[in-house]
This record gives C-alpha cells, sequence and structure tokens, in this order.
C-alpha cells in the first residue's frame, strides 16, 4: 500500500471510528445557565487493529472514557462497549503525551492486513492530531505513548456497558483419534444492558458460531501445521447449568439479559493424527439482522489447554 493513500485511508477510518465512540461517550447536556469546558469539546482517541479483522478503538474525554471493540484481547475474552468515568488528569495526560510527539510522520509502505495503530486527538469536530503507524514500525516514543494507552484501554475492559464474554473448556482433554471433539461455552452479559445476538443452534442447517483451531506440536515442539474445525448448528446443543440438553427448537435470537448467561456444548466427531495439539476456541457473535451500530457482534476468543490425541487403548479413567 502507498505510504501517502495509507496515511489518508488510515486517518479518514479512525477520524470516524473515533466520532462514532465519542458520540456514544459524549456527556449529558449542561445545566441551565452552564456551558461546556474547552476540554469538553475535545478528546483523545486511540484504535488499532485485533486479529485478523478486529478492531478495538477508545476515545477518552476530560468526563469519560469508552472503549469498543469487537475482537477479544488475549485473556480478556469480551466484546461490545464498555465505560468509566474520567480519572482526575487523564484526558490532560493522554492529550500532553499525544502533543509531544510532535507533528505526525509518514507511514510509509505496509501491506493489507499488516496491524494498525492511530492514535490523535479531535477539537471541536475535527482531527487536531493523528498519528497512524503500522506496529511493528513505532518510534520508541510512539511505542510508548501507545503502551500508555492501551493499559489505559484495558481498564477501562473492566467497566462493562453492553457487552458479552464468553468461557470455553474441553469436554475431554485426551482422546483417541477416531474420538468425538467437544466443547463447553458459557455466554455471558457483564453489563448493564440486555445484549441480543444470533442463537449459534438457531439454525437447522449450515455452520453455527462456534469454532476450535488446533495446531499439531511437532518432536521439537514447534507446530506444524493447524486445522481449523468448525461445528454445524445440528452439532450445537444449548444445556442448562448443570449440562443437560435444553430441548429444542432453539430461538433464532439470544435475548441475553444483565447477569445472564447460556450454555452451550459443541461436538464433532473428526479424524485427528495422534499427537498433542496447542488449541483455542473461538465463538464469532453476529448481532440481530436490522441492528444498528451499537449492537454487539465480534469475535471471542479463548486459549485452550493443550489437547492430547492418544492411540486407542491408551486413555486412562473415564468421563
Amino acid at each position: 500500500m502507498d505510504g501517502a493513500l495509507g496515511r489518508s485511508g488510515l486517518r479518514a477510518a479512525s477520524v470516524l471510528f473515533a466520532a462514532a465512540l465519542a458520540c456514544c461517550a459524549a456527556p449529558p447536556a449542561p445545566a441551565a445557565g452552564k456551558a461546556f469546558s474547552p476540554m469538553a469539546e475535545s478528546w483523545v482517541f486511540f484504535t488499532r487493529s485485533v486479529g485478523s479483522a478486529g478492531t478495538l478503538g477508545g476515545s477518552f474525554t476530560a468526563d469519560a472514557a469508552l472503549v469498543r471493540t469487537d475482537a477479544s484481547l488475549p485473556g480478556i475474552p469480551r466484546i461490545g462497549f464498555f465505560r468509566r468515568p474520567a480519572e482526575a488528569g487523564e484526558f490532560s495526560r493522554l492529550a500532553g503525551s499525544i502533543r509531544a510527539l510532535g507533528a505526525p510522520r509518514r507511514s510509509g509502505t505496509h501491506f493489507p492486513g499488516a496491524p494498525l495503530v492511530s492514535l490523535g486527538i479531535m477539537t471541536n469536530g475535527k482531527a487536531e492530531v493523528v498519528h497512524g503507524q503500522v506496529e511493528s514500525a513505532l518510534t520508541p516514543a510512539e511505542r510508548q505513548v501507545f503502551s500508555s494507552l492501551e493499559a489505559t484501554v484495558e481498564k477501562v475492559l473492566d467497566h462493562p456497558h453492553k457487552a458479552l464474554e464468553a468461557s470455553i473448556e474441553w469436554v475431554r482433554g485426551t482422546i483417541e483419534p477416531d474420538d468425538e471433539l467437544a466443547i463447553l461455552v458459557r455466554v455471558s452479559n457483564p453489563g448493564l444492558v440486555p445484549v441480543p445476538f444470533v442463537h449459534p443452534a438457531g439454525g437447522e442447517e449450515g455452520e453455527s458460531a462456534l469454532a476450535v483451531v488446533l495446531a499439531r506440536v511437532g518432536p521439537d515442539g514447534v507446530p506444524v501445521e493447524a486445522r481449523d474445525i468448525t461445528f454445524a448448528a445440528s452439532e450445537v446443543t444449548e444445556t442448562g447449568p448443570d449440562g443437560k440438553p435444553v430441548a429444542g427448537p432453539y430461538p433464532a435470537i439470544v435475548e441475553l439479559a444483565p447477569g445472564k448467561d447460556v450454555h452451550l456444548r459443541a461436538r464433532s466427531r473428526v479424524r485427528l493424527v495422534p499427537a498433542s495439539y496447542r488449541a483455542s476456541a473461538r465463538i464469532d457473535v453476529e448481532a440481530p439482522p436490522d441492528s444498528d451500530e451499537k449492537a454487539v457482534s465480534g469475535t471471542i476468543s479463548v486459549e485452550l489447554p493443550p489437547l492430547g490425541v492418544v492411540r486407542p487403548g491408551a486413555k486412562r479413567g473415564k468421563d
């Protein structure tokens, strides 16, 4: 990608994302006879790529910090909108660190799919400054500011407003080559408002929203190949908290209230070479049809313990 084209495209996308976040984070109108402070007309924004197609963004005003992500971060299996009141001096600190970087530098050449970072300041609805770079090309000063912003973003992720989180585990962590591969999934609403999403087993045909990625580990401990196993909708069952199946058919849309969760079991018979496998699982959350831009959607990924595939008769114990 050409440097100038990449820079203008990244700038436009970042400004649009920042504006959308700021609209959601904007404080209520002041009481009669009071005026907005100058800081209320400015906000700091931050966006970065997550995985192959996800985006994480933050908007920080003098009043509030808002984060939105459509792909979970490692160790934080949440997506959606997150918000908390601004900490004392937070906006001034972040804005000051960005201004200290000086004028934006050229972004250079980068390829489609390269992880990108953008941060800047919006004032009176216009971009005061925008710094955009490929993550691997950040200078030490840019990386320090980026790290500070990301640390703040991760703290905001502890304050879910409209969000979903997931936990995923093996039914059995050791199987034989022709055994059933099965996972247990819990999707919960840690936020303050209901969140609707498409039921992974709501369709009778086609793929569900659940998948497992297995990377076979070679004798030297290095993964030699990876395999993406996607469960069909017919292979997913809703269960109660006790693990007992809930009779279908299932609704097309799950309306998950705050503090509630839904339990799922996905299983598929696959043939695997005996070995140890590094593993992760994901759920691709799909918003209901005709949802607006404030809907929760995206991918929640969870690292799993290694899966052991052993030769027939080598398993110990029973499940």
